[in-house]
């Protein structure tokens, strides 16, 4: 007996959800992306087939959304933290040019300078 259309597409949106937690559990970025952009596919797909009469949708969906959810708050934060040390960075850019400290600026030129 084969798995209808629906239910098959249902199974790999909660396998990405899965991975999509794992990736949060690692704190890997990188791969959250990566299964970020498996979703759109997925959902067409599942769309597509239809939820009628797949047992328990509601419960499977809100699963899957919930770690839609979880990315969303992960990757927020991660930016936020990101964005905190490129405004560090900044600042401490700037108070190395005021002590006489030369820009590292890549100009292009490879300079002859030791």
């Amino acid at each position: 007996m084969s798995i209808p259309r629906a239910e098959r597409a249902l199974i790999r949106l909660e396998q990405l959800a899965r991975e999509e937690r794992a990736a949060i559990a690692a704190e890997d970025v990188g791969m959250l992306c990566h299964v970020c952009t498996l979703l759109p596919d997925a959902e067409a797909k599942l769309e597509a087939a239809g939820v009628d009469g797949i047992a328990g949708i509601g419960e499977r969906l809100a699963e899957i959304r919930s770690a839609h959810e979880a990315s969303e708050t992960f990757l927020t934060k991660r930016m936020a933290d990101t964005m905190e040390a490129l405004r560090q960075f900044g600042g401490v850019r700037r108070t190395m040019r005021g002590y006489g400290a030369p820009s590292r600026q890549n100009t292009g030129r490879v300079s002859s300078e030791v």
